[in-house]
């Protein structure tokens, strides 16, 4: 009998720490953000357009063509404005949300929800712009991160999906800025 207790008693404990890494795999999957494209284009584009701008608006006043730029140099300070009041403000979110995701899988809970709330506040501010398209875009980000905060407050097993969808929806506001901006005019 106690050679029968030898054997099954590291069998019982394999299968149980089997088990265990088996539940902690499945409840504990973090959202990777390495996946997702996180290019910086959008810096480089707007950049561009601006830089291009205020050099047809030089140009325009060489050449005595004032009203032509006046136009040209709206056109640049539109271009600052976004880099402003949209890119940066969504780059720092992005930023944010993967810091977030990778403290809570830390288990730094406070830290992970002091930074969603940071998350949060600037989307506010990015959806107080004086664009009914962006406060549309910022409000349904900002009602993700309450749900997060939420599911992460109630220990929820949707906490990674949670982070996912969000963390793809700020990357996607970022790489598709300019169809999100296509009608928004900063004053």
């Amino acid at each position: 009998m106690k050679r029968y207790l030898l054997f099954l008693i590291p069998v019982v404990v394999l299968l149980a720490w089997f088990s265990g890494c088996r539940l902690f795999e499945s409840t504990s999957k973090p959202w990777v953000p390495v996946f997702e494209e996180t290019s910086f284009g959008y810096f480089n584009e707007v950049t561009q357009h601006a830089l291009s701008s205020a050099d047809e608006a030089s140009k325009e006043i060489q050449a005595g063509h004032r009203d032509k730029a006046d136009q040209k140099l709206r056109e640049t300070v539109q271009s600052l404005l976004r880099m402003q009041r949209y890119y940066i403000p969504m780059t720092e979110v992005r930023q944010l949300v993967y810091d977030a995701d990778r403290l809570f899988y830390l288990k730094k809970v406070d830290e992970t929800q002091s930074k969603l709330k940071q998350a949060r506040d600037s989307m506010i501010q990015i959806g107080n712009a004086e664009s009914s398209g962006l406060s549309e875009s910022a409000a349904e980000v900002v009602k993700m991160i309450d749900e997060l905060l939420f599911a992460i407050e109630n220990s929820s097993d949707s906490v990674a999906t949670h982070f996912g969808e969000l963390g793809h929806r700020v990357n996607l506001m970022l790489i598709k800025g300019e169809l999100i901006l296509s009608e928004v005019e900063f004053k």
